[in-house]
């Protein structure tokens, strides 16, 4: 292929992917910088503390609430934020829309900054000194939504606990302020109903033997935030342990050196050790520690938000089920790459049953994008990600190690350094119906390690194409130089002639992709079918 046509390819690819509005963005900046200005609750929180008459006023458009095009944006945020205390604002698209664009967010008609929606959603952080009710706004080039919230002042109240308090309820009618670390025996049962807004000061961590149950709901979520200027420590799960958290919110969180934690060197957020966790919307955004972290344990996640966090969250030897989440600007958003081990995910080794077979861990139907380490760091666990997109990752989008195995299926990477890598050790890596495209690299055996590398890259109804420096790269540190047969690619569409032409697949001078990010549109494709399918991911996600 001339290099006038792989350019010219390129353009086309990019181009009818961002037709379907699934390009990257980058977070601005705040419309206020004198008014709205970082605080400690994390790494990209903003604090509105100033005298809000000196805040802009938000940029109006004449009509916007009334026009009929406009896509609806559903802010989340707590009905009665605390004063004083950081809480997040979230925006998302009411139908799940893949919106991704800069919205500006207002309060009572002046700016309180911006925030990205990648894929459907965003965040912002905001600390605010004013008591009363007040109108959230939320706008966009395609978008509108508005929310009241009315902030209310602290109501100090500190629980009285004993080690095994029998059931135990904290209600929305007081604040619980926690002074130090609280630890629940094995006999309690903690409630918190929807709408509590739980305070924790410098380190203070609520350790459970029991049980929890959080009943958030999306117009009264639970919050859990710093009482004062220094960030809190966590929620510990500990063995023998289980929790039910829905629509919370955790910000501010994971400061306590003493209980770092992982590759990255953090205090997670919320920490799972032989226990079970099942966590339903809200999130766990602007925190200096990593949202989660486990060892030997069960965590669902569905619908949750992660952003700006050390990394989304480090899981060892646990069962892990993801689902219609995002992770979102890890660890911050501030486009410098000082990756610090700063992944979206880090699955490390698999769970195993009572007969002592692995289980594996699932990620479906959620959106990885912008973060400074890989998207989906995969070392000797047993994995299957499905209907997942992943983009603007500065390293691989997803990066598989040591061994075990790994599934992509139906889905999208892009704008990453790498799109998929099988690295040191011996993974299996196994590619379906899914495309890679806008890398700098599509797909990689070996890595930058000199150590042993042994395992397989398999690919099977896909599309790598329109990749910077090369689709398909293998090369072992180790050998200088390929491993044989170390890649195999059947019925695709593949932009390196050592595999178009053969196996069933097709160069990519035939792709055709049309404006939805459909990989099927153009009848050439079906040269490449095997099993009654064309290659390429079912749809945009």
């Amino acid at each position: 292929m001339t290099r006038a046509r792989v350019w010219w390819l390129r353009i086309v690819v990019v181009g009818l992917l961002a037709a379907c509005a699934c390009s990257r963005g980058v977070r601005p900046e705040a419309t206020a910088p004198d008014a709205v200005t970082p605080t400690d609750a994390g790494p990209d929180a903003h604090d509105a503390r100033s005298d809000a008459d000196t805040r802009p006023a938000c940029p109006s458009e004449p009509g916007a609430r009334e026009r009929a095009d406009r896509v609806l944006l559903e802010i989340e945020a707590p009905s009665r934020p605390p004063i004083g205390s950081p809480f997040v604002i979230g925006v998302r698209t009411r139908t799940g829309a893949p919106l991704s664009e800069a919205v500006e967010l207002c309060g009572d008609g002046l700016a309180l900054g911006s925030l990205q929606l990648y894929r459907g959603r965003g965040s912002l952080s905001v600390t605010l000194e004013r008591a009363g009710m007040l109108s959230l706004e939320a706008a966009s080039a395609s978008g509108y939504g508005q929310k009241q919230v009315q902030l209310v002042p602290r109501m100090r109240v500190s629980p009285q606990l004993a080690e095994d308090a029998g059931e135990l309820v904290w209600s929305a009618d007081q604040d619980i302020v926690v002074a130090g670390d609280l630890q629940l025996g094995a006999g309690t049962r903690l409630v918190i109903e929807a709408g509590t807004r739980v305070l924790l000061e410098r380190n203070a961590t609520i350790e459970l033997a029991g049980s929890l149950v959080v009943r958030g709901t999306r117009e009264a979520p639970v919050l859990f935030t710093r009482a004062g200027e220094a960030s809190w420590g966590g929620l510990r799960l500990l063995p023998g342990s289980s929790a039910e958290i829905s629509e919370a919110w955790f910000i501010g969180a994971g400061g306590d050196a003493e209980r770092r934690f992982g590759h990255s060197r953090s205090q997670p957020v919320i920490w799972v050790e032989q226990a079970s966790l099942a966590m339903t919307g809200g999130g766990v955004v602007d925190n200096p520690g990593k949202a989660f972290g486990s060892q030997a344990a069960r965590v669902a996640l569905d619908g949750v938000l992660v952003s700006r966090c050390d990394t989304g969250g480090e899981f060892t030897g646990t069962q892990l089920q993801i689902r219609g989440g995002h992770v979102l600007e890890i660890p911050d958003a501030d486009s410098r790459n000082d990756d610090d081990d700063n992944d979206g995910i880090y699955v490390s080794g698999a769970a195993q049953d009572d007969a002592g077979v692995d289980l594996e861990s699932t990620i479906e139907d959620t959106v990885f994008a912008n973060g400074e380490d890989d998207g989906i760091d995969h070392n000797n666990g047993l994995l299957r990600i499905e209907r997942v997109w992943i983009e603007g990752f500065a390293h691989e989008g997803v990066a598989c190690s040591k061994g075990r195995r790994v599934r992509l299926v139906d889905s999208v990477v892009r704008r990453c350094e790498q799109g998929v890598e099988a690295g040191y050790g011996n993974p299996e890596v196994f590619i379906e119906h899914s495309l890679l495209t806008n890398n700098g690299v599509g797909l990689r055996f070996g890595d930058s390690y000199d150590w042993s590398t042994s395992g397989t890259l398999s690919v099977y109804g896909s599309i790598i194409a329109g990749n910077q420096e090369a689709d398909v790269r293998n090369h072992v540190v180790e050998l200088a130089g390929p491993l044989p047969d170390a890649i195999q690619i059947r019925c695709s569409v593949v932009g390196d002639s050592s595999f178009s032409g053969r196996d069933g697949n097709l160069g990519t001078e035939r792709l055709v992709l049309d404006g939805d990010g459909h990989c099927a549109s153009a009848p050439s494709l079906e040269q490449a079918m095997c099993e009654s399918r064309v290659p390429g991911p079912s749809s945009c996600l």
